[in-house]
């Protein structure tokens, strides 16, 4: 596992390495624009030129410093020259918005004089080489723009407006080639924006020759409608196979992402959704946009919440949820001039999101779960493609959008594993038939040959099925062997610990034990058994703070008592150990402080002995419990001699089976009758109360302690059960099932962990547990079911935070 991550990191790197050496080539530098002019005499366009020239890929952007006029629209001069005022001319750099820019000649410092709503022109001058024809790629802007060239009005996106009612806003890519009559070229863009959040000169425009420009355009163009084929295909794959197995979550809400990636293609880049529908407006086209974009987070996360449950903190799942539902309600019911400042808030949302998905999938490699290796390879090229689109919007970059792409080579991985899984399944099934036909042959076989002894194979055809389940039951045991192993291993390893300190301990149990009684009076001797008596019974458990903190109590009421302070330390200690309750002085007063330490000394002794017994007992229940569950799992039926008992009494026994896990340590609330006969298989019901016992012991190990029991009989079953999470859909028809002396319910609620309600279906089925090796092989609830339903009864439980109830249900 470790030499796999260091590789993913290594190949990482790499691919990253190679991302930026190629954009460090010579062809990458860019010419700026410098005070309005961008000097393009010794560019060649062509890339098969030999020399001389500096060389291009065909494609520059006109960007750096444009002259800009806020709030000024260009007026025909003399010779229809397009004129603007001088006096108001200054510098901005493009691309970019112009929010906030302070505006010349306007003396107010510190003051953002240009917002987002308004109106501006920009112009550039271009110097160019000696190349004809020449081909522009305009880009949509911030909102509405209108381009002339030489002062010949050429192109516009929608219709420039001074006032929000005379703007009408454009959303697409325009491209547009002519002959230059000069050596320059002098470009003149008219911008307004009352539609948005962000005014201005958004994205760069492009400029080539007009074979490169189409090339280019083309190469755009061909590369969306095949991500988009590929992504809408995908999504359309994914929902089928969500049809056919509805069991499958992840597939329903991968394919509604990879359609609502398919869509947000078409609207970005080359905008080829304008092209399908001409009259698609601003506003639509925007908001649909938005929506698929924010969409896709809340899609995507369920979809990996389903993959990895274990893996993801359910409050990062609903918080992100949340968050990206709210944006897309806001999308939907408020225009683009407020909904559009949302966008920046949301990335940083999807930034933290991503981080922490691959946080998710790390986890998930280290637990070994299916594919996690080739879904965190593929979701690094996603991310990594989805903050270059967040870059991109932001002009921190002028790259291009890349996300749809990353997410092909997303799915690329997921149609591998898919692959993968279907592979192993079809050699599972060819395997499975071609057994499966050779035992229908022989079947076959024997049949045709004993035709007269019909009745007599179709015993054994019974007989042989049996066998076949019970084939089937061990293979799945095989799978558990280890963990059985490492189970029985624990009390083994328990009861053989203990047993050596007993063997250790006979020395002074038989030889020094003795010696010391008969050294003794027979006041003394009641004295020495009555302080074993109260140290064996008293089974208070302390952790290791509070120890500390009763032998420093103890120690310091000693000291008033006996003056030599090592001998106090030592009568503390034993005191704590024995667990003896005060006052002290009588013992001192009968004893005398070197003697009462011999006493403590010897009743540490037999202490110790009380322990291991203990231990030995709880290691024995639990080897019992492990073997009673595997002979339930492996028997039709576990026994079918009945005899009444009292399940006070019952109760109580399984509970005093815990009593080193729950004296001194859970708080045990009961609601009993005073007796409560019932006719049933007493091993086969008391191992049913030791198990769901015991659950509960394991559930409050890191929560607040507390255990209520309680057991009564009523005449019809309460309505609330109905709500209750069931063993099987059998128990349905008991509510309308009339018991003629009613039913006896037996509630035990812990304040525990909970179950999640993802597991909440899976609890009761065999060799299911959330528990570590050691603590669980997964038989206790199934056991459970197995035996409370050959009794006629049903078994219910709820789980929350803190609180979790499991109701038995036995007729009367």
């Amino acid at each position: 596992m470790q030499t796999f991550l260091i590789n993913s990191i290594r190949f990482l790197l790499f691919i990253i390495i190679l991302f930026l050496l190629g954009n460090c080539s010579e062809r990458k530098i860019p010419l700026k624009a410098v005070k309005g002019v961008l000097d393009l005499r010794e560019l060649d366009l062509d890339p098969l030129t030999p020399s001389g020239t500096r060389k291009t890929d065909g494609i520059i952007n006109l960007d750096g410093e444009w002259e800009f006029y806020w709030e000024e629209f260009p007026t025909a001069g003399e010779g229809g020259v397009l004129q603007l005022p001088e006096g108001k001319k200054d510098f901005i750099q493009v691309p970019n918005d112009w929010n906030g820019y302070q505006v010349k000649g306007i003396e107010n410092n510190n003051i953002k004089i240009a917002d987002g709503n308004g109106y501006a022109s920009y112009r550039l001058k271009v110097l160019l080489p000696d190349q004809n024809p020449i081909s522009l790629r305009v880009p949509h802007m911030g909102t509405a723009y209108k381009l002339f060239i030489d002062n010949n009005f050429r192109i516009e996106g929608g219709t420039v407006g001074s006032t929000d009612a005379e703007s009408i806003p454009f959303r697409g890519t325009k491209y547009i080639t002519f002959v230059p009559t000069s050596d320059h070229l002098l470009l003149t863009l008219v911008i307004s924006n009352f539609h948005n959040t962000n005014g201005g000169l958004w994205y760069s425009i492009g400029f080539g020759s007009e074979d490169a420009m189409n090339k280019y355009h083309m190469s755009r163009l061909s590369l969306d409608l095949f991500v988009t084929g590929i992504l809408f295909i995908m999504g359309v794959y994914h929902l089928s196979l969500f049809h056919l197995r509805r069991e499958d979550k992840s597939a329903l809400y991968f394919g509604i992402f990879c359609l609502l990636l398919s869509l947000k293609t078409l609207i970005a880049g080359e905008v080829y959704l304008k092209e399908i529908i001409p009259s698609l407006n601003y506003s639509l086209g925007l908001t649909i946009n938005y929506t698929t974009f924010y969409l896709g987070l809340p899609i995507f996360n369920q979809f990996i919440s389903i993959l990895y449950p274990m893996e993801i903190n359910s409050i990062f799942r609903k918080v992100i949820n949340g968050i990206s539902l709210f944006l897309v309600t806001y999308v939907i019911f408020f225009p683009p001039l407020y909904f559009s400042s949302s966008l920046l808030y949301y990335e940083i949302v999807l930034f933290i999101f991503i981080i922490y998905s691959i946080y998710i999938f790390i986890r998930a490699i280290l637990n070994n779960r299916e594919g996690a290796k080739i879904i965190l390879i593929g979701f690094f090229f996603f991310g990594m493609t989805v903050v270059n689109d967040i870059l991109h919007d932001n002009n921190e970059i002028n790259t291009g959008l890349y996300a749809s792409y990353g997410l092909v080579i997303f799915i690329f991985s997921q149609s591998f594993l898919l692959t993968s899984r279907f592979a192993s399944a079809f050699h599972q099934v060819k395997d499975l038939s071609l057994n499966l036909e050779k035992k229908v042959e022989d079947r076959t076989r024997d049949l045709e040959l004993q035709k007269q002894k019909i009745e007599a194979a179709y015993v054994e055809l019974q007989t042989t099925q049996s066998q076949l389940i019970e084939a089937e039951r061990m293979a799945s045991l095989g799978q558990l062997v280890g963990g059985i192993a490492h189970e029985i291993n624990n009390p083994i390893a328990v009861i053989h610990s203990h047993a050596e300190l007993l063997e250790a301990n006979q020395h002074s149990t038989l030889k020094e034990i003795p010696l010391f009684l008969n050294s003794l009076e027979t006041k003394e001797i009641n004295l020495f058994y009555d302080i074993v008596d109260i140290s064996i019974k008293n089974r208070i458990f302390l952790n290791s703070k509070e120890e500390r903190k009763q032998r420093k109590e103890v120690q310091k009421d000693l000291l008033e008592i006996v003056k030599d302070e090592s001998l106090c330390i030592t009568l503390s200690d034993s005191l704590v150990q024995l667990r003896l309750p005060p006052p002290y002085e009588k013992y001192i007063e009968e004893l005398g402080a070197e003697k009462l330490a011999k006493f403590l000394t010897m009743a540490e002794v037999f202490k110790n002995q009380s322990n291991s017994l203990s231990s030995i007992e709880i290691a024995v229940e639990k080897a019992s419990r492990i073997v009673f569950a595997l002979r339930s799992y492996l028997n039709t039926e576990l026994s079918s001699s009945r005899k009444e008992v009292d399940l006070v009494k019952e109760l109580d026994k399984a509970l005093h089976v815990y009593d080193n896990y729950v004296m001194g340590k859970i708080n045990v609330l009961q609601d009993f009758p005073r007796e409560l006969k019932y006719t049933c298989v007493a091993e086969n019901i008391a191992q049913v109360w030791k198990n769901l016992f015991f659950n509960a012991i394991q559930a409050m190990y890191t929560t607040d302690k507390k255990l209520e029991l309680r057991l009564e009989q009523v005449e019809k079953l309460p309505e609330s059960l109905k709500s209750y999470k069931k063993s099987s859909i059998v128990e349905d028809s008991l509510f309308q099932k009339d018991s003629a002396k009613g039913w006896i319910l037996v509630s035990i609620t812990d304040s525990g962990t909970g179950i999640s309600p993802e597991l909440a279906d899976k609890v009761f089925t065999p060799f299911f547990t959330t528990k570590s090796l050691g603590e669980g092989i997964g038989l206790g609830l199934y056991t459970c079911k197995k035996i409370i339903h050959e009794h006629g009864g049903a078994l219910f439980f709820r789980s929350g935070e803190g609180n979790t109830e499991f109701v038995v249900v036995l007729p009367s």
